[in-house]
């Protein structure tokens, strides 16, 4: 095994983690993947490149290497990997167990610590697709993209990196919420890694054009967060009309809550017409969409698809209630909803079912 003292004069590779002087700081756990920096298989560590001895860090069973950070605005340090075992005493608390750390995070703009978090805020670099403004807009704090006419670049996103040790970036399938300025015309697409396409077209979100905070809730499915892109970009909102800013107030990604299940057994097979799904009425329970399913079974096992999933709204100024009419012809004992969004909570939510012959 070398010392971190002898090995560190002969780097196996380096990195300088530089912040700027825009007050941005950093203080969370970093973790580095010795297989994606293309190293051959074995043990490594980090080491100060300055003085040659091992950074605070713990090697995870998946072989990446976490290391505490603290790092204030308009400061470096250079770190280098080298091989071996790191040394006794410097294990990190800060470091959680490989990728069991939050199911749920969230990058907000003018915040720090939500496990994610907006990457190119305040840069300005000419041909950049990514150059981010901090602004507030209706008295809360957002993130703009810049035009094309800005930028010089012919499309616009917003970049965003998920903490590493995060449950979420060891998720493939995850639930995406963006809160973003329903501007009339714009929208975006959310793209995301997958194990054959760096930017895998999700959803398309389109905006309803209110002139209001609008949020967006939408499912992922087969990601691989772990091949990041772009200077460290885990996903991105892909603008719909580059042309004119898309202006987003936070992002949250969430692990291992949907699908959210709810099934009845009406004792018999029964002849079905439609299902009716109540909420509160009191104002309390604001407007709200809900993206669910609804299945059918004669024996609890086997299950067949009688409404494709889509997309309801429940108004407290019309009861806070939907009705699904059924197919004709329709005949079961069992019946289930499957939920897959809220744009509310990360939860389904129903305070009433009926069922109707």
């Amino acid at each position: 095994m070398q010392s971190a003292a002898s090995a560190a004069s002969t780097p196996i590779w380096s990195t300088q983690l530089d912040f700027d002087d825009n007050g941005t700081t950093y203080d969370d756990p970093i973790a580095f993947s010795p297989t994606g920096l293309g190293l051959n298989s074995g043990s490594y560590y980090l080491v100060n490149a300055a003085t040659g001895a091992a950074v605070p860090q713990s090697v995870q069973s998946d072989g990446l290497v976490c290391a505490s950070a603290d790092i204030g605005a308009a400061t470096l340090a250079q770190w280098s990997m080298v091989a071996g075992t790191p040394p006794a005493g410097t294990a990190s608390s800060a470091c959680p167990v490989t990728e069991t750390g939050a199911t749920s995070v969230t990058a907000t703009a003018g915040q720090a610590g939500g496990g994610m978090q907006f990457l190119g805020v305040g840069q300005t670099n000419a041909g950049s697709d990514g150059n981010l403004t901090q602004i507030t807009q209706d008295g809360e704090q957002a993130v703009e993209t810049w035009t094309s006419s800005q930028s010089g670049a012919g499309d616009a996103n917003v970049y965003l990196q998920l903490n590493p040790l995060s449950a979420v970036e060891a998720a493939s399938d995850v639930t995406v919420q963006v809160k973003y300025w329903a501007t009339s015309g714009q929208g975006f697409v959310v793209q995301y890694d997958t194990p054959s396409n760096a930017y895998q077209n999700g959803p398309t979100v389109s905006s309803p054009g209110t002139g209001t905070w609008a949020t967006a809730t939408v499912q992922l499915t087969g990601a691989q967060f772990e091949e990041a892109q772009n200077g460290g970009a885990d996903l991105r909102l892909n603008v719909t009309n580059a042309s004119a800013p898309l202006i987003v107030r936070s992002v949250t990604m969430v692990d291992g809550t949907w699908p959210a299940t709810f099934s009845v057994d009406l004792g018999a097979t029964t002849t079905l017409g439609s299902v009716v799904i109540d909420l509160p009425p009191s104002s309390a329970w604001q407007t709200r969409t809900q993206t669910l399913s609804v299945l059918g079974s004669n024996d609890d096992s086997i299950w067949s698809t009688i409404v494709a999933s889509a997309t309801y709204t429940w108004n407290p100024s019309t009861g806070n209630t939907v009705t699904i009419t059924l197919p004709s012809g329709t005949s079961d004992r069992y019946i289930e909803l499957n939920f897959t969004a809220n744009n509310v909570q990360n939860a389904a939510q129903m305070s009433e079912l009926e069922i109707f012959g």
